[in-house]
């Protein structure tokens, strides 16, 4: 449905921003109250208290050493804290359930067709839905999208046979958790 969806909404449109827009609004209008907390505010909001802000460029030493990439003690000392992350969401032709994964840049996976041989950047962070949304699929999100939650930072095998190194528990407000937008 969200593919045949998107497919109509970017027919016939040459700016990608108005593209991005509609396409947006039309999946807000599908009942997807997750797909609207997502997208990035324009101005992004005042940041919470005892939230921090993380950048993509604040995950890894560079150049990279002998030893590959070595974590940042930015990045070290914000494990276990809540952070806001802006990034892309990788759009993935065999989506999770209850996770979607977040890149510094706009990156198409093929799994289906490539296999494990992808094309992720190492600045990639798996953001997991809260538990009342654990098994809900989300549906591919184009642009810069906002993300908070608590950090957490260690080699983890995920349930999709990847590795992580970063992971965000994704906030879910207080508002939509009672309002019967969480089906």
């Amino acid at each position: 449905m969200f593919r045949r969806l998107s497919l109509l909404v970017f027919v016939g449109f040459t700016s990608l921003a108005s593209a991005h827009e509609v396409a947006i609004r039309a999946l807000a209008a599908a009942d997807l109250p997750l797909v609207a907390y997502l997208r990035a505010p324009q101005p992004a909001s005042p940041l919470p208290s005892g939230t921090s802000t993380l950048r993509f460029a604040q995950f890894f030493h560079t150049p990279a050493g002998p030893r590959g990439l070595e974590p940042t003690a930015a990045l070290l000392g914000l494990d276990g804290s809540r952070v806001r992350l802006f990034g892309y969401m990788v759009h993935s032709d065999a989506p999770q359930p209850g996770a979607f994964q977040l890149s510094s840049l706009p990156v198409t996976l093929a799994e289906e067709a490539d296999g494990a041989a992808d094309d992720l950047p190492p600045t990639v962070v798996t953001v997991r839905l809260p538990l009342a949304l654990a098994g809900r699929m989300v549906p591919f999100v184009p642009g810069i999208l906002m993300v908070e939650g608590e950090l957490s930072v260690g080699d983890r095998d995920e349930p999709d046979g990847r590795r992580s190194l970063v992971r965000l528990q994704l906030d879910w407000p207080a508002s939509a958790a009672g309002s019967g937008v969480v089906k």
